[in-house]
């Protein structure tokens, strides 16, 4: 009887890769994307840097210290929301690749096979 079981669930060994593909590499590409977006968002703080672009850097009140804090902070908002857009739209490129890609792969292998009809 364990011999059938082993051949009975043999049979199902291909789907074990989609299982993992579909539910825990999908999981997994999910939460490292948004945890590094997250962490790019926060580091780089953008919506912080215009809200205090008009404040001074670093305490300095002088007109030099005007103009250099808000065209730094400027500057680090534009980038930040630029890396943040930057990385969101590979990580959503990186999640339709791995949707599609065993599905492209599967067609590819078996087109020969429909093209002899």
């Amino acid at each position: 009887m364990e011999g059938l079981s082993l051949a009975f669930w043999r049979r199902f060994e291909p789907f074990r890769f989609f299982l993992f593909w579909y539910q825990k590499g999908l999981s997994s590409l999910w939460r490292g994307g948004w945890e590094l977006s997250e962490s790019l968002w926060q580091t780089t703080a953008p919506f912080l840097m215009l809200r205090l672009l008009f404040t001074p850097l670093f305490g300095d009140y002088s007109w030099q210290g005007l103009v250099i804090g808000v065209v730094s902070r400027l500057f680090r908002a534009v980038v930040g929301l630029g890396a943040t857009a930057l990385v969101l739209l590979g990580w959503l490129l990186g999640l339709a690749l791995w949707l599609f890609l065993p599905p492209f792969l599967f067609y590819l292998l078996l087109r020969p096979f429909f093209l002899l009809f």
